[in-house]
């Protein structure tokens, strides 16, 4: 059964190809979630490296980030973990992001 999980990571260089290739291979940079102090639906817009996708577990999505990559020399850190529920408040997101919410119909407030 696919979960979800959420990757994080730092490489040295080809910030803007990687983010490219993510999008490309279903990698997502927002997701649903709720503000912390009233529990209304929101937006949240993960940080430039932080992504999410579903695979059947964690080794599944490192093989494809590392993929993605291709020089494993490029990668400096990453961790990736099961991704179940999200509570955040988030501004300033980034256009390709503003973009993805619309396209994955996400809906909620955003700050």
């Amino acid at each position: 059964m696919k979960r979800k999980f959420l990757l994080s990571y730092d490489v040295h260089r080809d910030h803007e190809r990687i983010i490219d290739d993510l999008t490309k291979r279903g990698w997502h940079s927002v997701s649903s979630a709720f503000t912390l102090d009233e529990q209304k639906p929101t937006i949240c817009y993960l940080p430039e490296t932080t992504w999410w996708k579903e695979f059947n577990n964690a080794r599944e999505g490192i093989n494809e980030f590392e993929a993605i990559v291709g020089d494993k020399n490029n990668i400096i850190r990453y961790v990736i973990t099961v991704f179940e529920d999200w509570i955040c408040t988030t501004i300033n997101p980034m256009k390709h992001q503003i973009e993805e919410a619309k396209r994955l119909r996400l809906s909620g407030t955003t700050n």
